[in-house]
């Protein structure tokens, strides 16, 4: 699907332009709207990946209250979170929610790390083959490892959420079906693959989905409004 720009109060479709193009423009107002988001909170790189793997399915306030938690605790660390069982981990991260399948997720992620002698080694692999054994890992998808590498790992993997599918799909860049992958290859074969782009991009993208581009949009002052196609918008 190409994407289009609509002209304001006119419902008229005006010549299709490339898609890094939209991307690029996209990433600038988004940035000139709500400024640096500097993504993602934590004060280690194990924090970021815990967190990561916290947050499924639940709110980033959720997760910080488990992470505070095992902070409280003194066990966020790989050697403190190992020493401990699923059942000690799961009674620490219970505000994150599903915290039994949480916490099994957490010691499969610590075998990991100990399988490649350390955190440090771990994220040394190749951006790729860090993915891979990332997505080996049970109860950690494409969404989350690439949580992981971006922010954690600090490599360039442009991550993709509900957000980012609702916004593209208001945009008229997708029709809202497109896989993970095909949403992913979009944006790392049309903007610089530059780990702090892709980084704030994406953290601005999330801001974006929840001050205007909601479920029930938030049309009035978008940055976005004059290039969205979104049939039904509400002021």
């Amino acid at each position: 699907m190409r994407p289009w720009f609509q002209e304001r109060g006119t419902g008229v479709k005006c010549p299709a332009v490339g898609t890094k193009e939209v991307l690029l423009e996209v990433y600038r107002r988004l940035l000139s709207a709500y400024g640096p988001q500097g993504w993602w909170p934590g004060e280690s790189a194990f924090e970021v990946a815990v967190g990561a793997i916290l947050t499924q399915a639940t709110n980033w306030r959720n997760a910080a209250k488990a992470i505070a938690n095992l902070k409280a605790a003194g066990v966020l660390s790989p050697e403190g979170l190992w020493r401990m069982s699923a059942a000690e981990i799961a009674e620490l991260i219970r505000p994150a929610g599903y915290f039994n399948q949480k916490a099994k997720r957490l010691r499969a992620f610590l075998e990991l790390v100990r399988e490649h002698g350390g955190l440090v080694e771990l994220f040394s692999l190749p951006t790729e083959t860090l993915r891979e054994r990332l997505l080996a890992v049970p109860g950690i998808g494409p969404e989350t490892a690439d949580s992981i590498v971006l922010y954690a790992a600090e490599k360039p993997s442009f991550v993709i959420d509900a957000y980012t599918r609702r916004i593209l799909s208001r945009l008229g860049l997708i029709r809202g079906h497109e896989g993970y992958a095909d949403l992913k290859r979009m944006f790392e074969e049309n903007i610089p693959r530059d780990l702090e782009l892709y980084k704030e991009y994406h953290a601005l993208l999330v801001r974006h989905g929840k001050v205007h581009c909601r479920a029930r949009p938030r049309c009035g002052g978008c940055p976005l409004e004059d290039m969205c196609s979104f049939p039904q918008k509400r002021g």
